[in-house]
């Protein structure tokens, strides 16, 4: 069954038969010779250096084909959905998504990994709620990108797409950087994850893509302007404040002001407790009259 083709490869759900039952895994094959990604490789390199997280998907197996240049990674299976198109208004279950994202993110960037494209599509969940991050095709190892990297529009061959939707879940920086050509500075690297979570966290909330204003058919130093006239954000209609915080944090126009994704954890465990916390009972005396009335009551029946 296949899943998707991109100008890169394509996805497709294959099955092992076994003696206790068949096991269904993803079969990722990429294309080495396509002009579009002359660094193929990468993804296979980088989900080796990642290893095993609870909130990354794993990889099973690989094989590199000599002959055609074609590479096959055995991924794991997911019994779930992307988060593509899910709504989200419980902000209580949103920061247990948001966190386990974060959790993602904490692990690949302590092996100096940036992953470049977190977006609904590329965040799995199972029907427990259980957050796996995948699609570590754009992903750069820090080291190795110190040359300045020029972010990718790529998107899905599979959907009708405008000529620059990619930049929809790209940070400020880096459409500057794709339109200039010149790239993005390996610092901001990680800075880019961050814009991707809090967009992601934003569309979850509203149950769609927040800018849609955007008209990502312009040019893109149009489409720089469009996304940093819309930050900060004043207002998301049944968002609390907390969760403003938040996303204005993970959407700070100034990639060096935006939060570290330590900082961002502080804030979700804060925005969890807030929710949780129960409410408040409080005795409203009318007058002191009542008040006297209600403690001498008392007084009797402890006489009693």
């Amino acid at each position: 069954m296949e899943l998707g083709e991109r100008l890169t490869g394509k996805v497709t759900i294959v099955r092992k038969r076994r003696a206790d039952g068949d096991m269904q895994y993803i079969l990722k094959t990429t294309h080495t010779n396509c002009l579009e990604e002359p660094t193929n490789n990468d993804e296979l390199q980088i989900l080796q250096l990642v290893g095993r997280h609870q909130n990354l998907i794993r990889k099973h197996h690989s094989n590199k084909n000599w002959y055609n240049g074609n590479t096959q990674i055995l991924l794991e299976y997911i019994n779930g959905r992307s988060l593509n198109g899910l709504h989200i208004q419980d902000e209580v279950q949103l920061s247990r998504v948001a966190n386990q994202i974060l959790e993602a993110l904490t692990h690949i960037h302590k092996k100096s990994i940036a992953h470049m494209a977190i977006q609904p599509d590329h965040v799995l969940v199972n029907p427990n709620m259980t957050v796996k991050l995948c699609s570590f095709g754009h992903s750069k190892i820090i080291e190795a990108a110190m040359c300045r990297v020029i972010p990718s529009l790529e998107r899905a061959a599979v959907r009708p797409a405008l000529p620059n939707h990619g930049a929809q879940y790209l940070s400020p920086e880096a459409i500057q950087a794709a339109s200039s050509r010149r790239g993005l500075n390996a610092l901001n690297l990680f800075q880019q994850d961050v814009w991707g979570t809090g967009m992601v966290v934003w569309e979850l909330f509203v149950g769609h893509y927040p800018l849609a204003q955007v008209d990502f058919s312009a040019n893109l130093d149009t489409i720089h302007r469009a996304i940093t006239d819309s930050l900060p954000l004043q207002e998301v209609p049944g968002a609390t404040e907390e969760l403003i915080d938040f996303l204005n944090s993970c959407l700070n126009v100034n990639a060096q002001e935006r939060s570290t994704v330590a900082t961002l954890h502080s804030m979700l465990l804060l925005l969890s407790r807030q929710m949780q916390m129960p409410t408040p009972r409080f005795i409203i005396v009318a007058n002191l009259k009542d008040q006297s009335e209600i403690s001498n009551s008392e007084n009797t029946v402890s006489s009693e």
